[in-house]
């Protein structure tokens, strides 16, 4: 059985809604002030969750994104789906590009190294979804046919390269020319 403090977590970051604390309460059987003490103690002024909320906000922004863009193809069935396949996923590639194999600090450090130089970047700085197969047959957002890549893999995989079979060596050849380019600007 869950926590309560994990309960309480999930309901008021992980639902597709907005809880009140009184709905979150009334749902769990317990007070408000509890539910208050948790949101507040125990997730807001915790300085060592001031990153895992900030990782939900971004998700929650992307989730949305992709389910209002996707419609019919975007097949998680709530943001709570989305967030832990992301999490898993990520910790699966070990938070790295599942084709080239850089790591997202990595590519983080590049873009934004790069962006002191040209316009402003506004994708890049972390993992992105990407379809593993993306035939008419298959062309769907879900956890079974999606991963995370880079932003580089993901504009040079596009939807020319179908199945990420296809896609294999060039993610390798990418890899390798970011390492260079990370070399280069140590």
């Amino acid at each position: 059985m869950e926590s309560l403090k994990g309960q309480i977590f999930n309901k008021l970051f992980l639902s597709d809604s907005t809880p009140t604390y009184d709905e979150i309460a009334d749902n769990l059987g317990i007070k408000r002030t509890q539910v208050v003490k948790e949101a507040v103690d125990g997730f807001r002024n915790n300085p060592d969750n001031r990153n895992v909320l900030g990782d939900i906000k971004r998700l929650k922004g992307l989730f949305n994104n992709k389910r209002k863009i996707y419609k019919n193809e975007f097949k998680f069935r709530s943001f709570e789906e989305f967030y832990r396949w992301y999490k898993n996923t990520y910790n699966d590639l070990g938070g790295a590009c599942k084709y080239c194999g850089t790591p997202e600090g990595d590519i983080k450090k590049l873009v934004v190294d790069l962006s002191k130089s040209k316009r402003a970047v506004t994708r890049g700085r972390h993992l992105e979804i990407e379809r593993r197969n993306s035939s008419s047959d298959n062309n769907e957002y879900s956890p079974d046919n999606c991963t995370l890549c880079c932003y580089i893999c993901n504009n040079a995989k596009s939807d020319i390269f179908q199945n990420e079979q296809d896609f294999i060596t060039i993610g390798a050849a990418i890899g390798e020319k970011v390492k260079g380019m990370l070399l280069k600007n140590v």
